[in-house]
């Protein structure tokens, strides 16, 4: 066949391989659009990603910062708790006196505060009425005129006074009013001991009895007879009473039916002073760390504890501790004998679940370990014996007969040594300043 019978065939083959190429390039053109979309997608969705990556980040720190915006103070507490916790163990402190009569043109002689706490505290001193003091500015609050003879002991709150004296009688005072508002008769002998709680007040005395009378009336209820000596120490906690006495026993009395419900023996003196603890407190795993929250307050008489701690102290110079079921107090018994004083006696003390701190006719205030029962140091400062003490989370306060009250601050951080004290294995490791004398 001919070139020129063929020709148009052949024109017809070119053309359709042209347009099929030129197809061919526009299905590749559209696949790389496509594919352009698709990576411009991927590149905007990474991009969104990163944003919200970003955006998570920002939010997670400032709830980062939130955070450690809310627990900040806490942390400082805690800190601060712990710190005062170990000065406590390691007998660091400043110790200062305070003087109640710093605002007065003359300081009386043979003065004693036989009563306080952190803001007040009363004096008695012979030929002089008693006064309250406002511990921070050294002013008087108040005169408690009106017993035939000085004061013997008080109780106190920021409403009520009660006072007992050697004349035998009980006085209650209003705060607000500055009056005497009753007076309880019926001892025969000085007042040596009182507590008390919304319903009853309980009253020891030389005469061996305790009594107890209704706060509302004044009225007395009950007479707690049973010691073969004076009373020298009690405490109340509903319906319970516990009292110590020259004759050298503990004994745990029911306020209801009057009964004496157990009687402890085994002190070889003059029981002078004594402590209750709540047991549950000082079994309690958390209670051998401080805590950052405060101590919460007393519970009501429905759910206070079965089980309680009796802390005794003697002239046989020895602390005692003794276990109290509060419902069946025949069964307490002794669990141990701390050497005390030895062979001076013990006059006053108190106890938290950490510690037992004492003080003493040999001048001295020691400090307890409560679970072990170890002294572990001596303060030594007064110059007299201790008559009375009271501490707080942070302090204590000590009276004596050489006419001081002093102040413990166990609060005292040294801020070059506060990041040194660590704990290591129940003990102390880092560098120790005690401030003050220590034995």
């Amino acid at each position: 066949m001919t070139a020129a019978a063929t020709g148009l065939p052949v024109a017809r083959t070119t053309t359709t391989a042209i347009a099929s190429g030129v197809r061919s390039r526009k299905r590749s053109a559209e696949v790389l659009r496509r594919e352009a979309r698709d990576d411009e997608r991927e590149i905007a969705g990474a991009a969104g990603a990163m944003e919200a990556v970003k955006r998570a980040a920002a939010v997670s720190t400032a709830a980062a910062a939130a955070v450690a915006a809310l627990l900040s103070p806490w942390k400082r507490v805690y800190k601060q708790n712990h710190l005062t916790h170990m000065n406590w163990r390691r007998g660091v402190c400043r110790v200062q006196p305070l003087d109640i009569f710093r605002n007065q043109p003359r300081r009386p002689r043979g003065s004693l505060c036989i009563g306080f706490d952190e803001e007040w505290a009363v004096s008695v001193g012979v030929g002089q009425a008693a006064r309250v003091w406002d511990l921070r500015s050294g002013t008087c609050r108040m005169r408690l005129v009106g017993h035939q003879g000085m004061i013997s002991t008080v109780k106190m709150d920021k409403k009520t006074i009660v006072t007992g004296g050697v004349d035998n009688l009980l006085k209650v005072w209003d705060v607000e009013s500055q009056e005497c508002t009753q007076t309880l008769e019926g001892h025969e002998g000085e007042i040596v001991k009182i507590d008390y709680d919304d319903e009853y007040i309980v009253s020891g005395s030389e005469d061996q009895t305790l009594r107890v009378w209704r706060v509302s009336d004044g009225r007395q209820v009950r007479v707690l007879r049973g010691h073969d000596g004076a009373v020298c120490c009690l405490k109340f906690r509903s319906p319970l009473v516990v009292s110590g006495s020259t004759d050298t026993t503990v004994k745990i009395w029911d306020v209801e039916s009057g009964v004496c419900a157990a009687t402890l023996r085994g002190h070889q003196g003059h029981v002078y002073c004594l402590h209750l603890l709540d047991d549950s407190a000082a079994a309690s795993p958390s209670s051998k760390r401080p805590s950052p929250t405060p101590t919460p307050p007393r519970p009501p008489a429905s759910s206070r504890p079965a089980t309680l701690s009796i802390i005794t102290g003697s002239a046989d110079g020895t602390i005692r501790h003794w276990h109290l079921d509060a419902h069946a107090p025949h069964r307490s018994r002794h669990l141990r004998t701390l050497p005390g004083h030895h062979p001076q006696p013990v006059v006053c003390l108190q106890s938290d679940a950490h510690k037992i701190v004492s003080g003493g006719a040999d001048n001295s205030v020691k400090v307890w370990d409560y679970e072990s029962g170890a002294c572990l140091y001596a303060l030594r400062r007064h110059t007299a014996g201790v008559w009375e003490l009271r501490f707080t989370e942070g302090k204590l306060m000590t009276s004596s007969f050489d006419e001081s009250l002093l102040e413990w601050d166990f609060t005292f951080v040294d801020e070059e040594e506060e990041d040194e004290v660590v704990e290591e294995d129940g003990g102390v490791a880092g560098k120790t300043r005690v401030e003050g004398l220590r034995g």
